[in-house]
Order: C-alpha cells, then structure tokens, then sequence
C-alpha cells in the first residue's frame, strides 16, 4: 500500500517491477497475485523443481510478459508465521545454492538484455545472494558458495555486455571490494 498508491493505474509487468523496486528489493509473492490460467498457459510458465526460492525466477518471467498489471488494495491473503518455515529458517550454503541457481536461470530467461529494470532486479538478487553469504561465512566461519556465486556474476556481464555506463562500473568495483572483504 505504501509503494503502489494508484489504485486504479494498468502497469505492464516491467513497469510494476520498476516502481516495486524503488522501495523494496522484492516483489510481492506469487500466493499473492491472481494471474490468469490462459496467461500462465500461453508463456508455460512452471515453477523451477526442487529449489527453495523458485518463486523469484516464476516472478521474474511473469512481470517480463504481463502486459496488464493492477495493484488491489484488498487483503485476501492470510500468512502465518512458524519458526522452522522457509520464510523464517536461518539461510544456510544449500538455500544459498539454490538461490545461485535461480538467478542464473533469470539471467538466462531475460528476454531484453537492453532492459535497465531486468538489468537492476538480478543486479539487486545478486546484492542479496552475496549478503546472505556474507552472513553464512561470518557464522560458519566459510563459505562454499564464493566461486559459485562468481560464476553466475560473470555470467550476468557477459550478458550484459558490462560495462555499459558508470552504473555498470560501480557495481563492479563493489562487487570486487565485496568479494576482497569476504
């Protein structure tokens, strides 16, 4: 309610993706949203199989396509909060695998690589893959994941074709830094 105050304004899904991401680096949940079966049908779009964080890459693909988006300022939807839930669960080296995997099927699922929004959503997952192993190395005193995870940041410039502008170049500064401080 605070990120999306035109109630009654059409976003495409790229430019409710935009606005979403100035004020939160996550989008709303899939269990969230009403999506049509003829929609979901047309793109075949399926969720990633035994990964924890598959929704991100289903939300992803979905915003890239819709056409048609309207926030409803209704509450239909309930959440419960338990302790040992995946929202709720410490991360650990396999939740952060896995969410290496699904940003790199997002990479791979761009459909405009000139998309500056696309560009800075994955660029913001990756911001918080690298956190979350950040904290994981500070408990575990290690982190297995570090050339994974450089992996898929090589990927995502050479999909790019980084660098393009001086955004380009202050991530990779910061991610350089970043790693060194890791």
């Amino acid at each position: 309610r605070k990120i999306v105050t035109e109630h009654k304004k059409i976003y495409t899904g790229i430019e409710f993706l935009e606005r979403y991401m100035e004020y939160q680096p996550d989008t709303v949940s899939p269990c969230m949203m009403y999506i049509s079966a003829d929609f979901i049908k047309k793109y075949n779009f399926s969720f990633m199989p035994k990964v924890f964080y598959e929704d991100e890459e289903f939300r992803f693909n979905l915003m890239q396509k819709a056409k048609r988006v309207l926030y409803v300022p209704q509450l239909y939807y309930n959440r419960r909060y338990r302790i040992s839930s995946t929202m709720t669960v410490q991360y650990d080296v396999n939740r952060n695998r896995d969410l290496t995997k699904v940003i790199e099927q997002m990479i791979k699922d761009v459909d405009d690589e000139n998309s500056s929004i696309l560009k800075r959503y994955i660029e913001i997952k990756l911001w918080m893959l690298l956190d979350r192993c950040r904290l994981a190395a500070d408990i575990n005193g290690r982190d297995e994941l570090v050339g994974e995870i450089i992996n898929v940041v090589h990927q995502y410039w050479k999909t790019f074709d980084m660098p393009q502008s001086i955004e380009d170049i202050k991530f990779r500064v910061y991610y350089i830094n970043y790693l060194q401080s890791i």
